[in-house]
């Protein structure tokens, strides 16, 4: 037996915007916002019950090496940390699903161009009430960056 059928799907759109501000050539804020209607979501024409407009807000902190020629080698190193809220677009029970989360990390040169990244990110994802769950979200990255100078002519 076989069947065949067209199925339309109408995603919502996603929209952010960000903004730094860099504070003696030593530290850089940030914040950025994330917006996407998920009530506007459709499936075959039919809107879901247990979707809502997802938002994230986060905020972050940098701490810029300094890069003199000069410099140490601890003096090279770039600190981060940042918070964020977000509103996912789960609705469960009329119960919304929420997000908070603190990251933190750290750059280790590695040369004129290379680097390593290390973060953490640690949240806490939903509520107990009605029979859900609360998670606690631990994650953490490492990166490797490798750099080439591409555009700079050499002397003979």
């Amino acid at each position: 037996t076989s069947s065949q059928g067209l199925t339309n799907t109408q995603f919502p759109i996603k929209i952010g915007v960000g903004t730094s501000f860099k504070l003696n050539d030593k530290y850089l804020f940030l914040a950025d916002y994330l917006y996407q209607p998920w009530s506007n979501y459709k499936f075959n024409v039919k809107i879901s019950l247990n979707l809502r407009n997802y938002q994230k807000f986060a905020f972050g902190f940098e701490k810029i090496p300094n890069k003199g020629m000069y410099s140490s080698f601890w003096e090279q190193f770039s600190y981060r940390a940042g918070l964020s809220f977000e509103q996912t677009q789960f609705d469960i029970k009329n119960i919304g699903i929420n997000q908070y989360s603190l990251y933190f990390g750290f750059t280790v040169p590695m040369g004129i161009s290379n680097s390593i990244d290390v973060g953490f990110q640690y949240g806490i994802r939903g509520v107990t009430d009605s029979n859900l769950l609360k998670e606690n979200v631990f994650k953490a990255s490492f990166t490797i960056n490798f750099g080439q100078l591409w555009f700079v002519s050499r002397r003979r």
